[in-house]
């Protein structure tokens, strides 16, 4: 296979636009921090020791993205394949 010559032709070779869907990350990120430092909490941090986060493969992006934002805040980093002991108190089905 060679490589494209032009984003015209990487296109033509991406019929499911992951091309776009790639260009469009960053700004789906800048939206999102800019949203993320408006909103206006009415609670606190006060009294909070321990944060779990799960999630299932690419589903876990979202806890190392807040990780690396809370990581002078926080006591440990993420960890994965971890077991949890506890029993699931809400669980949710899609």
């Amino acid at each position: 296979m060679t490589m494209p010559k032009s984003a015209g032709e990487l296109r033509g070779r991406d019929p499911g636009g992951m091309y776009e869907h790639m260009i469009a990350f960053q700004r789906q990120l800048m939206e999102a921090d800019a949203i993320g430092r408006d909103v206006a909490l009415k609670t606190t941090m006060d009294g909070v020791t321990s944060i779990v986060a799960l999630g299932m493969g690419g589903s876990a992006i979202g806890a190392e993205f807040a990780s690396a934002y809370l990581e002078d805040r926080l006591p440990d980093s993420p960890g994965r394949e971890i077991v949890l002991q506890a029993r699931c108190l809400l669980c949710s089905d899609p």
